[in-house]
């Protein structure tokens, strides 16, 4: 049963707290039009649903959304269905492996409004903390929305949810959840065999044929790992310069790469020095003007080609579709965005990564030590666009 209480008010707003969920709001403008209880409880209910719908493994508890969306609205529809696919794909995928979201607390702010003809758009922040039983503790989220509200016969409906996440980077708008529901079981029993079978036939390959070679040893990887941890911070924005190393550019809301380069190079030997040298080349390179014109330093998919390249200059690496050698300091890439790996919480002390024991830290959205499987909604294996990036050294 829900409880709801009043816990303050501070400039004319309440917090609420119901159930294991608050929502709070910032000042907003009085306008006749507005009432302001009602539109915060429609965002808040917005997110409620999703969350408590995936905890309960009950998707007939995400048919509330009809009432919040205009489904009548080519966008509002386009957001019920990809919201419904959502809930119904997560809820699928945790009872295959047995995940379980045990609790959650939200917290939602209206950061900013503003009213144009029946129209309101809306500045949001949203925060989750959310316990997985495969998790020791909460995972800490932030997402940033802008959210638009139509009203119709005196009622407001969300039209548009304007956002950016790991989840919807790998899953866009116009994914077919069904399908992959269809496909879910067949494709996790041939991932655990595929990771089963990895453990069994470990990789032994002898890179010093190519040249001069100097591994990525583990005291390296943890310096990298330290210096990601260091120049984190788990806001889920997308501002950087706070944070930055000052020694090179800050690329604003496109930082991701040029994080996961600097890790790297700092944990291979890289330093505070007006050269920079080594790791660095002269195809892999950057300072506070920028990078060379190969985009090898900032761009994420010219960064993994040349980690997997012949030449015998470059930072040596290798993509797996599974985990089972990441250590820190490799890094996960998904089309358009990377993260480096922070830690790995080997659970079941055998030695290797498994899809939920890996932490990482990012730019653009800014994570840090953020457990990667939540940061996925606890789905049972990886995406299919996901990429484990192992490096084992340099040449030079």
């Amino acid at each position: 049963m829900k409880k709801i209480l009043m816990n303050s008010i501070t400039l004319f707003l309440c917090i609420f707290i119901i159930s294991q969920t608050s929502y709070a709001s910032s000042s907003i403008v009085e306008t006749p039009s507005i009432n302001e209880t009602s539109i915060e409880k429609l965002i808040f209910d917005y997110f409620d649903v999703q969350f408590e719908s995936v905890m309960n493994k009950d998707t007939t508890l995400s048919k509330r959304l009809e009432n919040i969306i205009n489904t009548k609205s080519t966008s509002g529809k386009a957001i019920y269905d990809y919201e419904i696919g959502k809930i119904e794909y997560l809820i699928a995928s945790h009872k295959l492996d047995a995940t379980d979201l045990e609790s959650y607390d939200i917290e939602v702010e209206i950061q900013s409004i503003e009213e144009e003809k029946e129209k309101l758009t809306l500045e949001v922040e949203m925060k989750s903390s959310i316990k997985y039983n495969f998790l020791d503790k909460p995972s800490q989220s932030i997402e940033k929305h802008l959210i638009r509200l139509s009203l119709i016969n005196n009622k407001w409906t969300i039209d548009v949810d304007d956002y950016e996440t790991e989840f919807l980077l790998a899953f866009p708008i116009d994914t077919d959840f069904k399908e992959l529901i269809n496909n879910l079981n067949t494709e996790y029993i041939q991932y655990i065999q595929t990771v089963e079978d990895s453990k069994k036939n470990p990789v032994n390959v002898d890179r010093s044929t190519r040249g001069a070679y100097d591994p990525f040893t583990s005291t390296e990887r943890g310096a990298g790992a330290a210096y990601a941890l260091w120049y984190s911070e788990d806001t889920g924005d997308n501002t950087t310069d706070s944070y930055n190393n000052s020694q090179f550019k800050s690329y604003g809301s496109n930082d991701c790469q040029n994080f996961v380069s600097q890790c790297i190079w700092w944990g291979m030997g890289g330093r505070s020095s007006s050269s920079k040298d080594y790791p660095m080349t002269s195809v892999w390179w950057a300072n506070t003007s920028g990078e060379t014109s190969t985009w090898n330093w900032t761009g994420t998919s010219y960064f993994k080609s040349w980690v997997q390249g012949s030449n015998n200059s470059n930072i040596d690496g290798v993509d797996y579709s599974y985990p089972t050698y990441i250590e820190k300091c490799d890094y996960i890439y998904v089309p358009g965005h990377v993260m480096i790996v922070s830690n790995i919480v080997d659970l079941d002390s055998d030695g290797y990564a498994d899809w939920n024991e890996i932490q990482i830290c990012a730019h653009t959205s800014n994570r840090n030590d953020h457990n990667l499987k939540a940061l996925y909604g606890g789905i049972s294996s990886p995406p299919s666009n996901m990429d484990f990036m192992k490096i084992y050294g340099k040449y030079n």
